[in-house]
């Protein structure tokens, strides 16, 4: 399977009022798209992220199933408006991409925010859409869950 990169770079979006705060980049290898994140994060991050991700999506989704990993450095926080423009813009990535299965995301405890985002996750995005979401301490431990629930989705 090809792979697919992208990433986000502050300086591309510079001709924005406020440029985007927080770091993005992801490539799909096999059924995973894998996500490199560093935040904290503003709206006009997610905004990018918009743009920039959902073609990713589409074409993992020819493959068949798929599942994401994002990795966080530095930071998880994010302001309560640019945590609901990310569940929106999750939720329309779920609809439009059906074979989007779940969702994992590992933060060491030193990542700023994991705790309270990790639960913000939860209860404002994953959860209200019934979508199949963890947050892990390490990779290892994600990526056996990510494939675990790739392979038992129906």
């Amino acid at each position: 399977m090809a792979t697919r990169k992208v990433e986000l770079i502050a300086n591309d979006f510079a001709d924005q009022l406020f440029r985007p705060h927080g770091e993005y980049a992801a490539q799909l290898i096999g059924n995973v798209i894998w996500g490199q994140a560093a935040g904290p994060f503003n709206l006009e991050v997610v905004n990018a992220y918009r743009q920039l991700a959902k073609p990713l999506f589409t074409e993992a989704g020819t493959h068949g199933r798929f599942g994401t990993l994002t990795e966080f450095r530095k930071s998880t926080l994010m302001s309560i408006e640019t945590l609901e423009l990310f569940a929106e813009t999750m939720a329309q990535i779920v609809r439009e991409n059906p074979a989007f299965v779940c969702s994992a995301f590992v933060a060491g405890t030193d990542v700023e925010g994991r705790d309270l985002m990790a639960s913000l996750f939860d209860q404002k995005v994953y959860r209200p859409m019934g979508f199949p979401h963890q947050m892990f301490d390490n990779r290892d431990a994600a990526l056996a869950w990510l494939n675990s629930t790739i392979a038992g989705a129906a």
